[in-house]
C-alpha cells in the first residue's frame, strides 16, 4: 500500500487542480499481504444504500473482466483464485444481521466494495475497515431519511417501521463496531481510528421522485452523517442510478439531482469534499444491472478513485493547515517571550501572504487584540516608536541633520501615545537650537544648493545657453559669497564672459 495523491475522473474534480496529479495507477497491482502499518489509527469507510450496494454481483461474470482486462487482474492470484486484502477488513450488515466479517475479497454476492476497497487499500498505509450497512428497497425518502430531514417534514415517530429507520440502524452498528475495535477488527492494536470517508449507491426506491426533493434530502444527509461520526470533513462519494444505461425514465429527477450534489455552485459546502459518479456507461440492465460482477467492480473502483481523489484534496488542506497552525503557533510563542513586535510584524506577513484565507482573518483578528490589550497595545506602540526613533538617531549620528529634524517631527506625529514622546519633544528642540547644529545645517545646505547649482550653470554653458548659465553662477556668489563654491563660480563667469 502506498500513500499517494491521486487523480480520477468524477465531477468537481476542477476544485483540485491545486493538488498533485501523482495517479493511482490506471492498474493496480495485486495485494503484497503485507502488513498494514498498525501505529497509524485504522481508516474506516462506512458504506451504505440498497440492495445495489448491498451486492447483486456474481462472481462468474467478474471472471472474464478479471481474466481479460489488464485493469482488474488485480482481483486473481498466479493461480486464478481471488486474491485477498488482509490490509482491508469487510464488516456488512443486513437488518440486524452480520452477513460478513471477513478481510476483503469477492464472495458468492457482492456488492462495490471490493473496487472501493482495493483503491482505498492500495491508497493508505494504514489499516482499512469498510462497514457497510444495506438493505434492498429502500428509500432516503422514508427509510434512510435522516434526523434534519425528519425534523423539518414533522417525522417524529420512532416506533414500528418509523421514517429514518434504516438510518438509525446502521448508524448504530457502525458505531458499536467502532465502540470495541478490539472485539471487531482482527490486528486492532489500540491505534484508534479515524471516519475517512463515506460512500452511498441508492435510488431505485425513489422512483418518480423530484429533483428538488431528493437533492434535498441527500444534502440533509451527508451533513448529518458527518455530525454522527463526528467528521465534518469526512469525503463523500455517491455513485448514480444508471438503470438501463442512459435511459433513464423515471429516475431521472433522483440522477440529476445525484450529479447537481456535487457542483460547487449549487452546494459549495460541498466542493472538494463531495464526489459524484455516473455509471450510466458501466453495464446498464435492470436495476440489479442483470447481476454482472463485472458492473459491480467497475463502478466500485470509480467510486474508490473519486475518493482517493477528495483525500488527496483533504490531505493537501491539512498539510496547509498544520504549516499555517504552526506559524501561529511561532507567533504564539513569540508573544510568551514579550517579543511583541516581532509577534506583530509575523501577523502582518501571515496577513499579507494568505490574503483572502481564514488564515489571513485571524492574523488580523489577532493583530487586533494584541493591539486593544492595553498593556500589550502600549508595549507595541513603545517597540513601533523605538525602531523609528532610532531612524532618527542613525542619520543624527551621520550629521544629516536636516533629515534628522524631519524624522523626528514624524515620529512626533506618528506616535503621540509613545512613552518617549516627552523625552523626544525636547531633543529636537534641543537639536534645533544647537548653534553647531545650525552651523552644520546651513552648511550641508550650502554644499547642496551649490553643487547643484554649478551643474545647471556648467550643462547651459556646454549647451551655449550663456545667460542661464551666468544666473546660477550668480546665484551662488550672492547666496554663498564667502565660500570655495563661490569662488569657483567666480572663476566660471569669468570664463563665460570671456568667451
Amino acid at each position: 500500500m502506498r500513500n499517494l495523491l491521486i487523480v480520477a475522473v468524477f465531477a468537481a474534480a476542477q476544485l483540485a487542480s491545486s493538488v498533485s496529479a501523482k495517479d493511482i495507477p490506471d492498474v493496480l497491482p495485486r495485494p503484497d499481504n503485507k502488513a498494514p502499518n498498525t501505529t497509524k489509527p485504522v481508516k474506516v469507510f462506512f458504506l451504505s444504500g440498497q440492495s445495489n450496494m448491498c451486492g447483486m454481483g456474481r462472481p462468474d461474470s467478474l471472471k472474464p473482466l478479471a481474466t481479460e482486462n489488464e485493469k482488474f487482474g488485480y482481483l486473481l492470484d498466479e493461480e486464478g483464485k481471488w486474491t485477498v486484502r488482509n490490509d482491508v477488513h469487510h464488516i456488512y450488515y443486513v437488518m440486524d444481521k452480520r452477513a460478513i466479517d471477513a478481510p476483503l475479497t469477492v464472495t458468492v454476492r457482492f456488492g462495490p466494495e471490493v473496487g472501493i476497497g482495493h483503491v482505498v487499500g492500495y491508497y493508505h498505509d494504514e489499516m482499512v475497515l469498510l462497514i457497510k450497512g444495506a438493505c434492498g428497497n429502500r428509500s432516503l425518502g422514508w427509510d434512510f431519511m435522516p434526523p434534519t430531514s425528519r425534523k423539518r417534514l414533522g417525522q417524529t415517530k420512532t416506533d414500528g417501521w418509523y421514517a429514518g429507520t434504516s438510518y438509525d440502524r446502521y448508524v448504530k452498528h457502525a458505531k458499536e463496531v467502532l465502540a470495541n475495535l478490539k472485539d471487531n477488527l482482527p490486528g486492532y492494536k489500540g491505534q484508534g481510528y479515524e471516519l475517512a470517508g463515506f460512500f452511498w449507491w441508492q435510488g431505485h426506491k425513489d422512483k418518480g421522485m423530484a429533483q428538488e426533493k431528493y437533492e434535498r434530502l441527500l444534502a440533509e444527509f451527508i451533513q448529518d452523517l458527518r455530525t454522527e461520526f463526528k467528521a465534518p470533513n469526512a469525503p463523500f462519494v455517491l455513485a448514480t442510478v444508471g438503470f438501463n444505461g442512459r435511459n433513464l425514465g423515471p429516475w431521472k429527477g433522483v440522477f440529476d439531482a445525484q450529479m447537481a450534489i456535487s457542483d460547487p455552485k449549487r452546494h459549495p459546502k460541498f466542493a472538494g469534499n463531495v464526489a459524484s459518479v455516473d455509471i450510466r456507461d458501466m453495464g446498464g440492465g435492470g436495476y440489479h444491472y442483470g447481476n454482472n460482477g463485472a458492473t459491480y467492480t467497475k463502478v466500485g473502483d470509480a467510486m474508490g478513485r473519486a475518493m482517493a481523489k477528495l483525500l488527496a484534496i483533504k490531505d493537501s488542506k491539512n498539510a496547509a493547515n498544520s504549516k499555517d497552525a504552526a506559524a501561529m503557533a511561532a507567533v504564539e510563542k513569540l508573544v510568551a517571550e514579550k517579543e511583541y513586535l516581532k509577534a506583530v510584524t509575523a501577523l502582518r506577513r501571515l496577513a499579507t501572504a494568505k490574503r483572502g484565507t481564514d488564515l489571513a482573518k485571524k492574523a488580523a483578528d489577532r493583530i487586533k487584540a494584541l493591539r486593544d490589550d492595553p498593556k500589550i497595545g502600549q508595549a507595541i506602540l513603545d517597540a513601533e516608536a523605538a525602531a523609528f526613533e532610532k531612524r532618527c538617531t542613525t542619520a543624527e549620528e551621520k550629521k544629516d541633520y536636516a533629515l534628522a529634524i524631519k524624522l523626528y517631527e514624524q515620529y512626533i506625529k506618528q506616535f503621540p501615545g509613545s512613552s518617549r514622546l516627552a523625552e523626544v519633544k525636547s531633543h529636537l528642540e534641543s537639536l534645533k537650537s544647537d548653534k553647531t547644529v545650525q552651523a552644520a545645517m546651513t552648511k550641508t545646505q550650502a554644499e547642496s544648493d551649490c553643487r547643484r547649482w554649478m551643474s545647471l550653470a556648467d550643462n547651459y554653458a556646454k549647451a551655449g545657453m550663456k545667460t542661464k548659465a551666468r544666473e546660477y553662477l550668480k546665484k551662488i556668489i550672492d547666496k554663498y559669497g564667502d565660500t570655495e563654491w563661490a569662488d569657483e563660480a567666480r572663476v566660471q563667469l569669468a570664463k563665460i564672459q570671456g568667451r
